[in-house]
């Protein structure tokens, strides 16, 4: 046979014969297979945004992670229903109006516990969250070791000077709690009262020397510190305020007291305004 050239077969380059040929795809254009891909990854994704949503909601806003289950361990005075109570007012508030402090991801404990010392200054607190909803709150009030009398004011405090809790104006020192009264400029702050704390061992050491050995002074009733801290004054119950050196041997002023007292003063000292002991043999009254 022979070859002709004008009866040969023309072949068809055309874009409907090659629509589906990636080869022959125009430029800026996607098949259906790509196209449907897109479109899960797109409901999928809108799944995960929902979904995470939900939980979001869930975590912050439900019940089930509401602190609600909330125990109370206290030692010492202060009522554990008062703690309590204190605590629900703060649970009970808001996060910029919206968010609840009382949900389990939110509560800040430091923050917690931060609230509760300003108001009762514990000795001890321990904060404790178990999920999905629970609170522990232990705490140790601190020992009480005085009073101590600022303007109108009495206060329990610690060996420190720590402000355990208000009491009754009307008190008075006892063996027990001794009664400090504060005549000079305020010195509470931050729940303590600002006195050099060397200052608590002297007046202990004064109550045990009257107790043990210097009998033959009268009662005292109350320790009185001005702003001068190298001295303090005893206000003998009904009687005069003796002013002691701090910084001096306490036993030999007590002595030299106590010879005034039984030798010299005899009854009269009781009528006696003030008794300076804090120079050497010098002793001043009026």
């Amino acid at each position: 046979m022979l070859y002709n050239p004008s009866k040969r077969k023309r072949l068809d380059y055309g874009p409907k014969k090659y629509k589906d040929n990636p080869l022959f795809r125009k430029k800026g254009t996607v098949g259906p297979g790509i196209k449907g891909s897109f479109k899960i990854a797109k409901i999928i994704a809108a799944l995960l945004l929902l979904s995470l949503a939900g939980l979001g909601w869930f975590a912050l806003f439900s019940e089930y992670f509401s602190v609600s289950d909330i125990e109370i361990i206290g030692q010492g005075s202060i009522d554990p229903s008062a703690v309590r109570s204190s605590l629900d007012e703060q649970l009970n508030m808001k996060i910029m109006n919206i968010l609840p402090r009382k949900n389990y991801f939110i509560l800040d404990k430091a923050e917690l516990a931060r609230m509760l010392n300003d108001k009762y200054n514990f000795g001890l607190l321990n904060i404790e969250k178990r999920p999905p909803r629970s609170l522990i709150v232990e705490y140790k009030q601190r020992d009480c070791k005085y009073i101590w009398n600022e303007q109108a004011e009495y206060y329990y405090i610690d060996s420190l000077g720590y402000l355990i809790e208000k009491t009754e104006p009307d008190v008075t020192g006892t063996a027990a709690y001794r009664l400090i009264s504060n005549s000079g400029n305020p010195r509470i702050k931050d729940n303590k009262v600002g006195l050099d704390e060397q200052i608590y061992p002297q007046i202990d050491a004064v109550g045990q020397l009257l107790a043990d050995k210097y009998r033959g002074i009268p009662p005292v009733e109350r320790i009185i510190i001005a702003d001068d801290e190298n001295s303090f004054k005893l206000k003998i119950k009904d009687g005069p305020e003796v002013i002691i050196n701090l910084r001096d041997d306490l036993a030999g002023q007590l002595a030299k007291l106590e010879l005034l007292i039984t030798e010299k003063l005899k009854g009269g000292f009781m009528n006696k305004s003030y008794i300076d002991i804090r120079f050497g043999d010098m002793i001043y009254y009026q």
